[in-house]
């Protein structure tokens, strides 16, 4: 099987997909890799100390402050886990400021403000959603979009349909390379001809190549 080739749609670069990223396959291996870097680390300021450090999107902490705010954590956990409020108890909502009994392990908010903290909760969940759905479509359209190189003739092409050849002459001819190369293994054809297939291939390749350019 013929591996595909294709261009760049960043450099320009001829280059034969790796399947890591699929959503980047329309970049070279180089410019996919700028492409994750860029969306993985990004410039942060600590909300401990407030100094600027690179780290990921959900970052708070540069690396001397996140070990105080893990001791921190795991203190706050043990002070809850010794702290914890048996049914039927007052506490405070942490909305409005009223008390009311408590009825379930995870309950925060008095009956009053519970069904509206519930609708922010919704809409900012819902809203993400359609961020991720709205990246995703980008990704594909940018994936359909991708410049492909026909690995016969190496003429540039652009089809949504998954294939390496740029057309149905570009298929009978690769078809018809792959099987005299097949016969040329098992001695059946002679190495002039097989070699004059190849010359053929090739400058229809350096042609279309030279074209691009």
């Amino acid at each position: 099987m013929v591996k595909a080739i294709r261009k760049c749609a960043e450099c320009g670069q001829i280059y034969t997909p790796v399947v890591k990223d699929p959503s980047l396959s329309y970049l070279c291996p180089t410019c996919a890799s700028k492409r994750r870097d860029n969306a993985v680390y990004q410039d942060k300021i600590c909300e401990k100390c407030g100094k600027p450090f690179v780290g990921f999107p959900s970052s708070k902490y540069c690396d001397k402050c996140v070990y105080y705010a893990k001791a921190d954590a795991k203190k706050r956990y043990q002070t809850n886990k010794d702290n914890r409020r048996p049914l039927g108890t007052i506490d405070t909502c942490q909305r409005c400021g009223k008390e009311y009994v408590v009825k379930g392990g995870l309950q925060k908010y008095c009956p009053d403000c519970a069904k509206q903290a519930n609708l922010e909760k919704q809409r900012e969940r819902k809203k993400s959603q359609r961020e991720r759905k709205k990246r995703a479509e980008a990704k594909k359209i940018a994936s359909q979009n991708r410049i492909k190189v026909c690995v016969y003739c190496g003429k540039e092409f652009n089809n949504a349909v998954s294939g390496n050849l740029c057309s149905e002459e570009c298929r009978k001819k690769q078809a018809n390379l792959t099987h005299l190369r097949c016969l040329h293994k098992k001695g059946k054809v002679s190495n002039e001809r097989m070699s004059q297939a190849e010359r053929e291939q090739q400058k229809e390749w350096q042609k279309n190549i030279l074209k691009s350019r």
